[in-house]
């Protein structure tokens, strides 16, 4: 399994809060709840929202992680 499928994987099943910086400078906030090739579904304050993994620069989560390998 790839890092990033790891990385994801973890976020989804802990529900960690994150912060998504876009390729064009928007950040958004939320919990991801699904991913696939393409893209990932985000839940911020009961709305979903799919953003595409090319759009993505940088996903941080909200609060230090050790344990996510």
């Amino acid at each position: 399994m790839s890092v990033q499928n790891r990385f994801l994987s973890y976020l989804i099943e802990n529900k960690t809060p994150v912060m998504i910086f876009l390729m064009a400078g928007v950040k958004l906030q939320g919990v991801i709840i699904d991913s696939d090739t393409d893209g990932i579904l985000v839940d911020y304050n009961n709305r979903v929202q799919f953003i595409y993994k090319q759009a993505i620069s940088t996903i941080t989560p909200s609060h230090p992680i050790d344990d996510w390998k």
